[in-house]
């Protein structure tokens, strides 16, 4: 698994190069650093639903409760999300404040602490297409990756 995520980065760090869907902050990120894993995204298609829901309610709560998770609600930028009212920006949106909540990024103690979290997308592959991402992802396939940041190196 470790594999399919270093492979899926390595392949979209050299892909991103549409403004509108960069799945990365940017085109060189982390380019001076090292990429970590610190968390795996797993949300099954009910969990995916269920914050879908959660967020069209015109934001009326600052939390969405999933089935083992507590997801913030808060919107996150057009250029990580998108800015479609469709599955594929719920899914994303669930991804970047599920990683950006961890507790490897919030406690003091952390060496994580205070980072950003990018959301890595291995599948499903009607999320991962480029192409098609928009007419063929649904809210009910979930959403699967990593959350990653970049640490600085120690060059």
């Amino acid at each position: 698994m470790k594999y399919r995520v270093h492979l899926a980065f390595c392949l979209l760090v050299a892909s991103s190069t549409a403004p509108a869907h960069n799945v990365l902050p940017g085109v060189d990120w982390c380019t001076n650093g090292n990429a970590v894993e610190i968390s795996r995204i797993y949300f099954g298609g009910g969990d995916t639903k269920r914050y879908q829901q959660c967020i069209d309610q015109k934001r009326l709560q600052p939390f969405c409760y999933l089935t083992h998770h507590v997801v913030a609600a808060r919107p996150c930028p057009a250029q990580t999300c998108g800015d479609f009212d469709d599955d594929y920006r719920g899914a994303r949106q669930l991804a970047h404040n599920y990683c950006n909540d961890l507790p490897a990024l919030t406690d003091p103690e952390s060496p994580y602490f205070g980072l950003e979290a990018v959301p890595i997308f291995t599948g499903p592959e009607s999320l991962t297409d480029s192409a098609t991402h928009h007419s063929s992802y649904d809210i009910n396939d979930g959403v699967y990756g990593a959350c990653m940041v970049c640490l600085p190196s120690n060059d």
